[in-house]
């Protein structure tokens, strides 16, 4: 081991922080801008300079840092296990537990060097959805948003289209093969078996036998109650 290697290894990971001006602390937002880019473009030895300068000049705390890494590893990352990571992370931080700056920079390493959304079709599959999605939001003529009727596949008796459709007794306008209720999850049971998917263009066959179904088996428990 060369000279001092053990010194360096025995010493604590936490940053030490530094007296500056006030006029070099008005560039925090720099350095997070820094900072954030480099976990983007996967450069760890800037990652960790730049961090390291957010704790030491910008006095940012663990907290903060935390967060913005938690936020990171939403917004870029496409992969659950950074999302597991910064949950506990902040955690930790929370709880004052010691030498915490050990497992920031573990958790810095793991988010610099994780796969992220551009990397993955699926990830740009998401975004190109949400652009898609925007493109369906209609102006209400007072600088909200005006939403679109709910489709008719989702009006069950959780829905106020739903309940008054029922209360008219229009019960051909309620539909519950998609709901949580037991009816809900046998019909799509029978229709994924029957199709090999869900589809709101068929399956009230099976709804029905569902309904038989859910029936028979409430008749035989309240039997056996009794």
């Amino acid at each position: 081991m060369a000279e001092n290697e053990e010194d360096l290894f025995e010493q604590s990971q936490e940053p030490e922080k530094v007296v500056v001006s006030d006029e070099i602390k008005k560039k925090r937002k720099d350095w997070v801008s820094a900072w954030m880019k480099s976990l983007r473009l996967g450069r760890l030895e800037d990652s960790m300079y730049w961090l390291n300068i957010m704790a030491c000049v910008g006095e940012l705390s663990e907290y903060y840092i935390g967060l913005r890494m938690a936020a990171f590893a939403g917004e870029d990352c496409w992969d659950v296990q950074a999302i597991i990571l910064t949950s506990a992370l902040e955690t930790m931080i929370d709880r004052h537990v010691p030498d915490i700056w050990n497992h920031i920079y573990f958790v810095n390493w793991y988010l610099c060097t994780c796969p992220k959304f551009w990397s993955n079709e699926a990830g740009v599959e998401v975004q190109r959805t949400l652009m898609t999605v925007q493109k369906r939001f209609k102006d209400d003529g007072k600088g909200g948003i005006e939403p679109e009727e709910i489709p008719s596949w989702s009006q069950d008796l959780h829905t106020v289209a739903g309940r008054e459709a029922a209360g008219a007794g229009e019960w051909g306008k309620v539909d519950r093969r998609f709901g949580g209720d037991e009816v809900g999850i046998v019909t799509r049971i029978l229709m994924y078996k029957r199709l090999g998917k869900l589809s709101p263009d068929g399956g009230m066959d099976d709804f029905w036998k569902a309904m038989a179904v859910v029936k028979a088996h409430k008749a035989v428990t309240e039997g056996e109650q009794e």
